[in-house]
């Protein structure tokens, strides 16, 4: 069970006890020895709560907390689909079948859960013979590259013309070439190869979008906009699981674990939101009572209460999170407690807020601590202070 990943951003005040797998405590059931199905079966209901549902178009239809017996039902239904994918993931030897299990494991947002496995998998692939085969090549090249690993792109030569065209034979590949097109992205300054050939894809995917189903002309136009990569990968797993069904190679266990991590990752996020919320009111309080006794606290005592209520953190760690990291125990640890670089743009933010209405608050008679703090105790010249920032 070396898979399962904890998910909490904010590790201060766990939102329910734990084990060492970042799962509640009692939570284990005996290990599952299903097997991946493709055919649909029934998710068993929780007997207290029936929020984990997608039908609405909604992920999350319910913003409540959950109850303990709801938080032991997921975990327990998590930890079994988990162990199943682990396995076949594991087994899978067939290059093209394995890289497409990978690349929609990503897309759901669930591979936290499965990072060792990948990694072999890929470290494997190297190896594979996938022919002529664009699809596959291109998805491999573009997952060891996502990795960090080496992927050479003279592997493309072999599907341009010598009058520098695609060949004949893709002229009808769509899943190839917008995987081709996907893949472009990755090139480095000198890759010629593909650049030109993010040009190429881009104009047949554009001439062969009116000829496709709903489903892959909404994927292409994605990519066509922006490249898989630079999106959100939060955002990006919760439009994919819903769209998820309509694939031809729609797999029940993984859209059932899709639904459940993200739900349990979202119920924790809630408890997160409710905790830095309640530092910033708190941090507030604080200001409240020096206004209302008209104490004058020292600059380092009204700039460390300062960076909370300038909601610096909370705008940082989310954008940390969502615009480039995924949530791993390694990421979470470099939260608690906050990075250096939070704190002081923190402080930059609250003195540059301070100083700029400085003036305009004295007049109203609602003059800023930290102005007053800082005139107080050190006899700072702010207007020239202002002048010279």
């Amino acid at each position: 069970m070396a898979g399962i990943r904890s998910f909490s951003i904010f590790q201060r005040s766990p939102a329910w006890p734990t084990n060492q797998l970042g799962l509640p405590k009692g939570s284990y059931s005996r290990p599952c020895t299903c097997q991946l199905s493709r055919s649909p079966k029934p998710m068993p209901e929780s007997p207290t709560r029936t929020d984990l549902s997608l039908e609405s178009g909604n992920l999350i239809n319910v913003v409540s907390l959950p109850r303990a017996a709801d938080r032991k039902y997921s975990a327990r239904t998590l930890e079994e689909l988990v162990e199943s994918i682990q396995t076949v993931l594991r087994r899978s030897s067939d290059p093209a079948s394995t890289l497409n299990l990978i690349d929609t494991v990503q897309r759901l947002g669930i591979s936290h859960h499965f990072e060792e496995e990948i990694d072999e998998q890929l470290d494997r692939s190297c190896d594979w013979n996938v022919g002529e085969d664009l699809f596959a090549t291109a998805l491999r090249f573009r997952l060891l590259r996502q990795a960090g690993k080496h992927s050479s792109s003279d592997v493309f030569q072999k599907f341009i013309s010598k009058e520098g065209k695609l060949k004949d034979f893709l002229a009808e590949d769509k899943r190839g070439m917008l995987s081709l097109h996907e893949a472009s992205y990755l090139a480095t300054k000198n890759e010629e190869i593909l650049l030109h050939a993010q040009k190429l894809t881009r104009t047949s995917l554009q001439q062969l979008m009116p000829l496709m189903s709903s489903n892959c002309s909404s994927y292409v136009a994605q990519a066509l906009k922006l490249p898989r990569h630079l999106r959100m990968a939060r955002l990006e797993s919760r439009n994919y699981i819903s769209c998820y069904r309509k694939e031809k190679n729609f797999n029940l266990d993984l859209f059932q674990l899709a639904r459940v991590d993200f739900n349990m990752v979202q119920q924790l996020h809630n408890t997160e939101l409710t905790e830095i919320w309640i530092d910033i009111v708190e941090a507030f309080l604080v200001e409240a009572k020096w206004f209302n006794k008209n104490h004058v606290p020292s600059p380092e005592e009204y700039l460390a209460n300062g960076v909370t209520t300038g909601g610096t953190y909370m705008a940082l760690v989310h954008a940390f999170f969502l615009m480039g990291q995924d949530v791993t125990n390694e990421t979470a640890a470099m939260m608690e407690p906050y990075p250096n670089l939070f704190s002081v743009s923190g402080k930059i933010l609250r003195l540059w807020d301070d100083l700029g209405t400085a003036e305009e608050e004295q007049e109203r008679g609602m003059l800023r601590q930290a102005y007053n703090a800082i005139r107080t105790r050190r006899g700072f010249q702010v207007k020239r202070k202002r002048e010279s920032t």
